[in-house]
């Protein structure tokens, strides 16, 4: 899995060069997982200066600085440490992520009513953190999620002669940028001609896996770029045979990670949610669906969302969904329309719709 993130931050430079698809890699572990200690290390590509602790921006720093420096990170990736869904705000996550997928900060007004020019953003972002905001789909897909196991070996021994030896790593950087900049951009270009090749078979095997994958062509299109950039660095003379060495590996992390995205986009979907909801209530008699061939109890009648015959269950949206708010509070769906929620249902063939007089029931 190192190396599809590695990959990720030798892709900065390439999304001026050759407009390569962008998109950020989180690394997720909890504390113990050595995911800050990693990334560390592996941004002395650019420098080592990313060694030292002092130099580590977190999550939690003022929104204008966080854009500021993306600004300022220009083709090197751009490292975050540190968030934590559970304390940080959620909103300010996903709109940190949708601003350097963007490529642009937001427009502003100055205090003298004048329109302030919006700044480029040219990097790819490398994030850290325990996990990432469950019910936001569309920012997950921007997102390659690199889970990192909690270390139980003791001393890491190779993490730390990494380490030892950071101060190196910038040579690896200054050689990828120098070959990029003479022979690079010419080779590069020529293999982005087969970009559409790549992603439609990634795809394929996303959804292969799962009906309900969440913007299957998004995902595709990120790890149909990590694959491109590590076949471009193979070319490179001097990193291109010690990478050769993990092109299996690499692979094989990349299709670790296809299954590991399609199961927790697809899970953040609102219908997903929805459905999971509905069975916890359901296991913990906090609502109930009749039989139509037992007339129900008072108490039943009480908790009643819909009623199920031999092959269907059919739910009451609103009563549904108000129990739903009841249980899990009002923001549980997040605020997604009735029509919306059908949508994605019908999307993953669980949805039968009729209309009777102005009510709106489904199976």
């Amino acid at each position: 899995l190192t190396t599809v993130a590695l990959t990720a931050m030798l892709s900065a430079p390439l999304v001026r060069l050759i407009d390569i698809p962008r998109y950020g890699i989180f690394v997720r572990g909890r504390s113990g997982s050595h995911k800050t200690e990693w990334s560390k290390a592996a941004m002395c590509l650019w420098g080592p200066d990313f060694a030292d602790e002092s130099s580590l921006i977190k999550f939690g720093s003022t929104w204008n600085s966080l854009v500021y420096m993306a600004a300022s990170a220009s083709d090197a990736p751009f490292f975050v440490d540190n968030y934590k869904p559970n304390n940080q705000n959620a909103a300010h996550f996903i709109q940190f992520v949708h601003m350097i997928m963007e490529g642009r900060e937001k427009n502003r007004m100055a205090q003298n009513m004048s329109l302030q020019a919006a700044r480029e953003i040219n990097t790819i972002p490398l994030i850290t953190g325990e996990d990432v905001p469950e019910d936001d789909g569309a920012t997950q897909a921007r997102l390659l999620i690199v889970p990192f196991a909690a270390w139980k070996g003791g001393i890491h021994e190779r993490l730390n002669a990494a380490q030892a030896d950071a101060h190196h790593l910038s040579a690896v950087g200054r050689a990828w940028i120098e070959w990029l900049e003479r022979d690079g951009r010419d080779v590069a270009g020529r293999m982005m001609q087969d970009f559409n090749r790549y992603r439609a078979r990634w795809a394929q095997a996303l959804t292969s896996k799962r009906s309900d994958v969440l913007n299957p062509l998004r995902l595709a299109s990120n790890l149909a770029a990590n694959e491109i950039v590590y076949r471009i660095a193979l070319q490179q003379p001097v990193i291109g045979p010690v990478l050769a060495r993990y092109e299996t590996e690499h692979l094989d992390g990349l299709r670790r990670l296809a299954g590991y995205m399609a199961e927790t986009t697809a899970e953040s979907m609102e219908a997903v949610r929805f459905l999971g909801m509905i069975k916890s209530m359901l296991l913990d008699d906090s609502a109930h669906i009749a039989d139509l061939r037992v007339s129900p109890t008072s108490d039943e009648r009480k908790l009643l969302i819909g009623w199920q015959d031999e092959e269907t269950v059919f739910l009451h949206m609103q009563l549904t969904k108000r129990r739903i708010e009841r249980a899990f509070g009002p923001y549980a769906l997040s605020e997604m329309s009735d029509r919306q929620i059908w949508a994605q249902l019908e999307s993953i063939c669980l949805l039968y719709t009729s209309d009777a007089a102005d009510d709106r029931t489904w199976g």
